[in-house]
């Protein structure tokens, strides 16, 4: 994994606004490895939650794709919250 300098590290990672970030990472993505997202994660400066999701591959396909959906829900629904909003199931 490339070493970035201060500065791009703050460009790159986006240390700037606040804006939340949701990192979902596959435990057994081949083709991008988790641990880019748990880089990221930790560069983050505590603006990013990161959830891995164990034996899940790079396409989140099948079984992947409900415990994506499982992750991401909550989520979002607490950044409504965050935002002074709320989800009306209707």
């Amino acid at each position: 994994m490339q070493v970035l300098g201060e500065g791009e590290r703050r460009q790159r990672h986006g240390h700037g606004p606040w804006s939340p970030w949701l990192l979902v990472h596959g435990s057994a993505d081949d083709i991008v490895p988790a641990e880019h997202s748990r880089y990221i994660h930790a560069a983050s400066g505590g603006r990013s939650e990161l959830v891995v999701l164990e034996g899940v591959g790079h396409s989140f396909s099948g079984a992947g794709l409900d415990q994506l959906v499982l992750s991401v829900a909550p989520w979002l629904l607490g950044l409504l919250g965050l935002l002074g909003l709320r989800y009306v199931q209707g």
